[in-house]
C-alpha cells in the first residue's frame, strides 16, 4: 500500500496520482508533470501490476538444422547464417555455445553464423553444435546445428586426351601424366581396357592434392 496524506504534518508520503493505462515491460512513466492531489486525507491506495508472460526468443531454423559443407571449404568461411528473433522488441538477446564435438567449426555470435576454423575438413563425418539464445527474463531457446561433410569424388582433370604412337615403336615411353584431384584419401590408378599394348604406372598415392 502507498500511504496518502494531504496534511502539512510529517510525514507527507505521497501527494500526486495519475492514470497509467496499459503498459508493457520497459515503459517509463514521467511523474514530473503530474499536479498534486489537494483533496481528501488519510487515504491509502493499492497498486496492482498485471505482468504478462514474456515471449521466448526463436532461431530462424527452429530447434534443429542439418547443413552440408564441402570438404574443400576454405578456413574462415561462413557455412551457415541464421537469425534470432523475439516478439518482445525491448528484450536484449544473448547467444552462446552450449556444446560442440569438434574444433573444425566455431560460432560467430556477432554475425550469427557458423564458420570454419580450417580448410580441408575431414569428410564422411557429421559434426554437431548446440547453441542457445535467451532474453532479459532468461527465457531460453536451444538449437542444434548438424554439419555434414561428404566425401567429394576424386576427379581426373586432364582427360580425355590424345596421343600419337608410331607402329614401329618398341621402347616404353610415357604418353601422358594424369592430373588427379583428391583432397584427403589415397587413390589407385588402373587400366580398365584389356588386350591393349599400354600400361598405367602410378607414382603418387599418399593423399596428394593433385
Amino acid at each position: 500500500m502507498i500511504s496518502y496524506n494531504t496534511g502539512n504534518s510529517y510525514p507527507i508520503l505521497n501527494r500526486r496520482k495519475t492514470s497509467l493505462g496499459d503498459r508493457t515491460a520497459g515503459d517509463l512513466v514521467d511523474w514530473s508533470t503530474t499536479g498534486p492531489q489537494t483533496s481528501g486525507s488519510n487515504r491509502q491506495y493499492a497498486i496492482r501490476a498485471i505482468v504478462k508472460q514474456g515471449n521466448t526468443p526463436q532461431f530462424s531454423f527452429g530447434t534443429s538444422v542439418t547443413v552440408t559443407v564441402p570438404e574443400s571449404t576454405a578456413s574462415g568461411a561462413a557455412v551457415y547464417v541464421f537469425t534470432v528473433t523475439d516478439a518482445d522488441p525491448q528484450d536484449t538477446l544473448t547467444m552462446e555455445m552450449v556444446s560442440t564435438d569438434n574444433s573444425f567449426f566455431s560460432l560467430d555470435i556477432n554475425n550469427k553464423q557458423i564458420v570454419t576454423t580450417q580448410s580441408d575438413i575431414p569428410n564422411e563425418v557429421s559434426y554437431v553444435m548446440e547453441v542457445k539464445v535467451y532474453d532479459d527474463c532468461r527465457l531460453t531457446q536451444t538449437g542444434t546445428v548438424t554439419l555434414t561433410v561428404p566425401n567429394t569424388a576424386l576427379t581426373i582433370d586432364n582427360l580425355p586426351s590424345n596421343g600419337t604412337v608410331k607402329e614401329d615403336e618398341t621402347a616404353e615411353r610415357k604418353l601422358l601424366d594424369l592430373t588427379v584431384t583428391e583432397l584427403h584419401d589415397g587413390y589407385t590408378c588402373t587400366l580398365t581396357t584389356s588386350n591393349v599394348p599400354f600400361i598405367v604406372k602410378q607414382v603418387n598415392t599418399a593423399n596428394p592434392s593433385k
